[in-house]
């Protein structure tokens, strides 16, 4: 819903403006800022997980692109790379702000 999906940019919009205060990361721009909230949306409403392949297709940016998203999403604790480097997925951590919000 539309309601869920401003939640989930809020709630990736403050986790990155927070590493970028705690020096975790560089600030990005606008433009890769709504692509990177866009990828968390979409491992968000995938529960199962989903591959880097997938959300390259999904979102029609290139690979190196993605991967620097998934990068930032890791390194901001709000995703983790689940299983085998050939068959895993991409997944929400159990205790980033995205899973407590799905447990209300």
């Amino acid at each position: 819903t539309k309601n869920t999906t401003t939640n989930d940019a809020i709630n990736t919009n403050d986790v990155v403006n927070d590493a970028v205060e705690k020096g975790i990361i560089n600030k990005p721009g606008d433009a890769v800022l709504n692509s990177i909230i866009e990828t968390m949306r979409i491992i968000y409403t995938n529960k199962e997980g989903i591959k880097s392949k997938d959300i390259i297709s999904q979102i029609d940016k290139s690979p190196a692109s993605v991967d620097r998203y998934l990068e930032i999403l890791r390194k901001v604790d709000l995703i983790k790379f689940d299983g085998s480097p050939k068959f895993g997925k991409y997944v929400v951590k159990k205790d980033s702000v995205f899973s407590k919000n799905s447990e209300m």
